[in-house]
């Protein structure tokens, strides 16, 4: 492994998932002890209120000085004992309670350890899923429980997380072109619930501390993947009185994945994963308080539109597309009908220009742009493309972005060519946003989606809506590639994410 984190990150997987231990014994039919109905409770914590509410804008001086700070503790650890019901219940117990043991078999060594725990991994997995599914109970007791909890707690104090989270943190502020955040080492909140007085200097402070971190699986005979989820909270405070201006609690979670997957290529995939959730749960509070701008389009309704021109409607802070266009929702039909935002454009090549108008409504060039002084400068864009897989929501299953497979960041014009080409009889979503420097600092558009029934600030705070239905991205913008010169598209088959 190529680096610390890779290792703890290892670590934690095995103690978390690893149930070697709870293997039945095929000979022996008599049914093993009840299981306990739920793991111990996380440390408390206090409630972070959403105020002022997520549809209200924060917007910090242009002039001031701001700092961040990262909690100085560790999270809570552990697995969810039941997310998705008594086979979510039996997997959880039968994976808690083999972690001892899978902990022991690898205390010879590091690597040896590693690989002797890995190997022992998937059984532990599978038999706990299976005792939850045929609703036998699982056989870990309370006692194995608490003692898998423990030194799960204790093996993530190597793994540096609230580190990982400062350099995230440092890493989004400097790639972003905001100047002049202070980096406040050592003046973080030292737990749980303590609330630092910040020492004067920055005029604001953007605080995040990681709450906890949760290994969930649906354990289902189908379906024996598991994901992480990461909860941190953040506090914008005002230095000069301790104000904290607005507070709320990000929810970051990784893919599903099977043993197999999670434990591929040495470790590198679980850190992967870990990294990209530190990372979002960095942008979701700098993005938030820093770098997103709306204009005047908070409080309106978006602009309509006649039938077929940049169809669905885009709201009037992000930036409509002009070529693909997106169909009407009322000219779908199956398999379109799964795509959240309308049916998805049917490309005559595989090496398509994206073209999008050159600023959202909320922001227009007259008043913003142009004239002797103008507030904004150093218009760019940044587009990515990203593949497309089957998402399941509180409105049944359907069509959404995967993995981003082509990017293309500081664009001067409107539009780009797509030079090389994508893979044939393929549908893909993709989405552009705008970068400029408004009132000397850096500012950038919500990525553009194609939807009013969601809001991307919904999706960074982790606020749940009856008004907004999915995460704004996955009302990015479909297409789909022809087939290859002679040949024919079959019926599409998309991955489940």
């Amino acid at each position: 492994m190529q680096s610390s984190l890779k290792r703890c990150i290892a670590v934690f997987l095995v103690l978390t998932v690893g149930a070697c231990g709870t293997a039945p014994n095929t000979a022996d039919s008599s049914p093993p002890p009840q299981a306990p109905a739920q793991t111990p409770a996380p440390a408390p914590e206090t409630a972070a209120p959403q105020k002022p509410a997520p549809d209200t804008p924060v917007e910090i001086p242009p002039d001031a000085k701001i700092g961040f700070a990262v909690g100085r503790f560790d999270p809570v650890i552990g697995l969810d004992s039941a997310p998705g019901g008594s086979a979510a219940l039996g997997a959880a117990g039968g994976a808690l309670g083999g972690a001892g043991v899978c902990l022991a078999a690898a205390s010879g060594g590091f690597y040896p350890g590693i690989l002797i725990a890995i190997a022992c991994l998937p059984f532990g997995m599978v038999f706990g899923a299976a005792y939850g599914a045929g609703s036998v109970p699982s056989s870990a007791s309370t006692q194995d429980i608490q003692a898998a909890e423990a030194r799960m707690q204790a093996a993530s104090k190597t793994l540096a997380l609230p580190a990982e989270l400062d350099r995230e943190m440092f890493r989004h502020t400097l790639s972003s072109g905001l100047k002049g955040v202070e980096e406040l080492r050592d003046q973080g909140p030292a737990s749980p619930t303590d609330r630092p007085r910040y020492r004067p200097g920055p005029d604001y402070v953007i605080e995040v501390a990681l709450i906890d971190l949760r290994a969930t699986t649906p354990a289902r005979e189908d379906d024996l993947r598991y994901r992480y989820i990461v909860r941190a909270r953040g506090r914008l405070v005002r230095v000069a009185d301790g104000v904290v201006v607005d507070e709320f609690i990000k929810r970051q979670s990784t893919r599903l994945a099977t043993v197999d997957q999670w434990t591929a290529e040495k470790g590198s995939v679980v850190a992967s994963e870990f990294n990209s959730a530190l990372q979002g749960i960095a942008n979701a509070f700098i993005d938030e308080w820093l770098l997103v701008y709306r204009g005047d389009a908070w409080d309106k309704t978006p602009t309509s539109r006649p039938m077929g021109v940049a169809e669905p409607r885009t709201p009037d802070y992000a930036i409509r597309p002009l070529a693909p266009q997106v169909r009407s929702r009322a000219l779908m039909a199956s398999p379109a009908k799964l795509f959240v935002v309308g049916a998805p454009t049917e490309l005559k090549t595989s090496s398509p220009t994206l073209a999008w108008e050159k600023l959202p409504d909320s922001l227009p060039a007259d008043e913003y742009f142009e004239g002797d002084s103008p507030r904004a400068r150093s218009l760019f864009y940044d587009v990515m493309i990203l593949s497309a897989g089957f998402a399941r929501g509180e409105v049944g299953q359907y069509i959404a972005p995967g993995n981003i497979v082509r990017r293309y960041p500081g664009l001067q014009a409107a539009s780009v060519e797509v030079k090389e080409p994508l893979s044939p009889c393929t549908y893909y979503f993709w989405t552009v946003r705008a970068r400029f420097e408004l009132d000397g600092r850096p500012r950038q558009t919500e990525w553009s989606f194609g939807t009013p029934e969601t809001d991307p600030r919904f999706v960074r705070r982790s606020v749940t809506s009856p008004k907004y239905r999915w995460p704004a991205h996955h009302a990015y913008y479909p297409f789909r590639t022809p087939p290859a010169e002679g040949q024919r598209c079959g019926a599409p088959r998309f991955p489940t994410l």
